[in-house]
């Protein structure tokens, strides 16, 4: 047991070193996205305020950060580019003009282990993105009440709390809400999406009717996904839901992976 924790934390190191650039290039741009976002709405309230006193209405006093950002529109993109890299990472792997170390070192015996850890790249890119858009909201919130017209200050844990993000799968407002979304949830979808690539990757070179098969089971997986993570609510329901994703996500991957060809 201690071998294999070790061998797995071995190739998980490599390949987080390998995606070193695939972090850096994520923070910034995801940095930009979500600042530049952050910058217009205050433009724009900026702006309607003043044409707002113009014509003499009165807008109102003691405006929050929390009236004038959409802050679960803006992190959306915390799912979205996690799903994506997700994805990205195990078509790099069988698609790329080399094969990396650790998937030759690990043939032909161990293949799981190649589930595993690019199971724990994929969760590890959304914490990074999770924190990342945390911490930008808050300097966001602490400088936005200077820089709005009529704008006052407010805790910024307190403002996130209070806006639409808090409804959402980004800051869970109970420790069992922060289980069930940022960790079940996102363990889920993370086995759910590499079960996918690797069946329409064993199904490659199968028959038409096979292929057809494995569009249709990722399409079904993929609608699976956007159900349990935005329409249903009943947290009990998703928990079930989530553990046996990640349950027949890794033994099914397991088992493809025994029988692909690499």
């Amino acid at each position: 047991m201690d071998i294999m924790s070790n061998n797995i934390l071995y190739l998980f190191g490599n390949e987080l070193r390998k995606s070193k650039h695939d972090y850096m290039i994520v923070a910034v741009v995801q940095s930009l996205i979500w600042i530049a976002s952050y910058i217009v709405s205050i433009v724009k309230y900026n702006k309607l305020y003043v044409d707002v006193s113009t014509a003499g209405l009165d807008l109102g006093t003691g405006t929050t950060v929390v009236t004038i950002l959409d802050m679960q529109r803006f992190g959306i993109t915390i799912l979205a580019v996690s799903v994506v890299y997700a994805a990205f990472i195990w078509m790099r792997e069988y698609t790329s003009g080399h094969k990396s170390i650790y998937t030759i070192m690990m043939l032909p015996q161990e293949r799981h282990h190649i589930f595993i850890v690019k199971f724990l790249n994929a969760v590890t890119m959304f914490y990074m993105n999770l924190i990342l858009f945390i911490a930008i909201t808050i300097l966001v919130c602490l400088v936005a009440p200077f820089v709005m017209n009529g704008g006052v200050f407010m805790n910024p844990f307190t403002a996130m709390m209070h806006s639409s993000l808090a409804t959402a799968i980004y800051m869970p407002m109970t420790f069992r809400n922060f289980l069930v979304t940022d960790v079940l949830i996102v363990a889920a979808n993370t086995s759910l999406i590499a079960l996918a690539f690797l069946i329409n990757r064993f199904c490659m070179y199968k028959s038409g009717f096979a292929k057809f098969i494995s569009v249709v089971v990722s399409i079904s997986l993929f609608v699976f996904m956007l159900f349990m993570s935005f329409i249903l609510v009943y947290e009990t329901e998703v928990i079930y839901m989530a553990v046996i994703s990640i349950v027949v996500g890794y033994f099914a991957s397991k088992y493809i992976l025994q029988r692909l060809e690499f």
